[in-house]
């Protein structure tokens, strides 16, 4: 059967991009301005699709979803190993961002 290009695709998930989201998140609990590099790579992953609905897929399903799966893993290892609730990368943004000393290290 014809069938025209696009129609009846599933929107798949390649397993080496998740993984690579996911690593994303886990680095970005390592250090928080890693978000800065994991970023600008979701846009281009996004922006090489064909269609807005894709674009919105890839850029929501695969790198938001699965970064911030990579996050909430990194919480809960941190909870395992420390034995209590910590985010230690939340103390980076309020010691570097809120307190405003990010100047003294550059």
């Amino acid at each position: 059967t014809n069938q025209k290009e696009g129609a009846g695709r599933t929107h798949s998930i390649r397993p080496a991009s998740a993984l690579a989201f996911l690593l994303g998140g886990l680095s970005v609990c390592v250090r928080f301005t890693a978000v800065a590099a994991w970023i600008p790579i979701g846009i281009m992953c996004s922006v090489r699709k064909k269609t807005t609905n894709e674009r919105l897929g890839t850029l929501f399903g695969l790198c938001a979803c699965f970064g911030f799966l990579g996050v909430l893993l990194g919480i809960l290892l941190d909870r395992i190993f420390y034995g209590f609730w910590a985010v230690p990368f939340l103390g980076s943004i309020h010691f570097n961002v809120i307190q405003g000393n990010g100047s003294l290290y550059g």
